[in-house]
């Protein structure tokens, strides 16, 4: 539709993904079958996200000869790196602290919730504790205080609940 949605039909973009066990929160634990495909995967991001360093993906024509081409090299010179980057949960839960932004890494504003499940399923209890301390010390949208309010009781810390705050919502 125009102005709505671009049409993207005879395109294509590559998108990456790592699939964490220990990252429950939201998703089965086990995908069925023996394949991972990227949109169960914990870590996303599009190839032009991780050549670029800037967030968001391109979409090649494929009636462009070049397109090939550019994806292959850069699947070859920065999505193989990246993927290589994560070869155990140490590596995720590094690269999310080293990073500004959970979107560098490819994981969602509420990572930190995602860090600390990595922490509690390896039995690192002060780690788990440490991240979620940190997380509820900053604002989030009053939908998601709600969904905190349930979350963290279930995963044994009620006593978070009173640190959640709310910012605004932001407008359109």
């Amino acid at each position: 539709m125009p102005g709505l949605r671009e049409r993207l039909y005879g395109s294509f973009r590559v998108d990456l993904g790592v699939w964490v066990p220990e990252i429950t929160r939201g998703k089965q634990p086990k995908p069925p079958g023996a394949w991972v495909n990227e949109y169960n995967c914990d870590l996303r991001v599009g190839l032009t996200q991780v050549m670029t360093g800037e967030f968001g993906s391109t979409w090649w024509s494929l009636a462009d000869p070049s397109s090939a081409t550019m994806a292959r090299s850069g699947l070859l010179e920065h999505g193989l790196p990246w993927l290589d980057r994560f070869p155990n949960q140490d590596a995720v839960v590094g690269a999310y602290e080293h990073a500004n932004e959970p979107w560098e890494v490819g994981m969602t504003p509420a990572a930190a919730l995602d860090i600390a499940q990595i922490h509690a399923a390896r039995g690192h209890e002060e780690d788990e504790r440490r991240t979620l301390e940190r997380y509820v010390a900053a604002p989030v949208t009053p939908g998601h205080a709600e969904y905190l309010r349930d979350y963290l009781p279930a995963i044994g810390h009620p006593d978070l609940v009173a640190g959640v705050t709310t910012r605004p919502p932001t407008g359109r």
